[in-house]
């Protein structure tokens, strides 16, 4: 089987940092569409978080910016939703 590029430490950049990220992706077999299982790297949400966050091309920036601005939206969302939970609105 071929070693897939996350699954070795990077060659450049962050080598510390990515090493240990790419550590943590496993390979778990998964049900295709053709009915086999197959080994599939998966990662949680923070670790795919971190991946993006690793790639240096400019390409990759158009969809960092629109991740953060989701990330923070959702965040907002999340704390409207507490405020409103603890300070309910009182009914005369």
């Amino acid at each position: 089987m071929a070693q897939l590029p996350w699954t070795a430490p990077p060659e450049y950049g962050r080598k510390a940092e990515g090493s240990q990220l790419y550590e943590k992706i496993v390979q778990l077999k998964m049900k295709s569409s053709d009915g086999k299982r197959y080994l599939t790297d998966v990662a949680n949400a923070e670790q795919l978080l971190r991946i993006i966050q690793s790639i240096l091309s400019p390409k990759a920036q158009p969809f960092k910016i629109w991740l953060a601005a989701a990330g923070s939206e959702r965040k907002k969302r999340e704390s409207t939703q507490t405020i409103m939970a603890v300070f309910p609105a009182v009914k005369s």
